[in-house]
């Protein structure tokens, strides 16, 4: 049993950025949804034969090093979530966007990770965010 670092205190609630149009790895790595397709130009995994982000129809399954978006969290919650994830050596890929709320920070991440990475990185994530089915 791995002990996570203590879990600071819930934040208030921030809103969301649009939820993608594209499967979220957290969804997938649960096992819903049929067999997943990987864009390389996007980095996106989807459950269609097109992506859903380009269009682009040249779609192949997704390979264990693959990184593929996982999720977008706000800037204190993208980086206690890496932080976990290091512990349990998963390789990981943050990517600001949004409205900057300090030189080193961006408004929200978008978390890339291993393809191969996403079912444990999916229970991690359900452990520190306390998300039920």
């Amino acid at each position: 049993f791995q002990k996570f670092p203590a879990r600071p205190p819930r934040p208030p609630a921030i809103p969301a950025p649009a939820p993608s149009p594209c499967s979220s790895g957290v969804k997938n790595a649960r096992g819903k949804g049929g067999a997943m397709l990987f864009c390389e130009k996007c980095n996106r995994l989807t459950e269609s034969d097109r992506c859903d982000i380009c269009g682009k129809k040249k779609l192949r399954k997704p390979e264990e090093d693959d990184f593929c978006f996982f999720v977008s969290l706000h800037s204190g919650q993208a980086h206690y979530f890496e932080e976990n994830l290091k512990l349990e050596n998963i390789p990981v890929a943050l990517i600001g966007y949004g409205t900057p709320t300090s030189v080193r920070t961006s408004g929200y991440f978008k978390i890339y990770l291993p393809y191969g990475s996403f079912e444990r990185a999916a229970e991690i994530y359900n452990t520190i965010f306390g998300l039920e089915d």
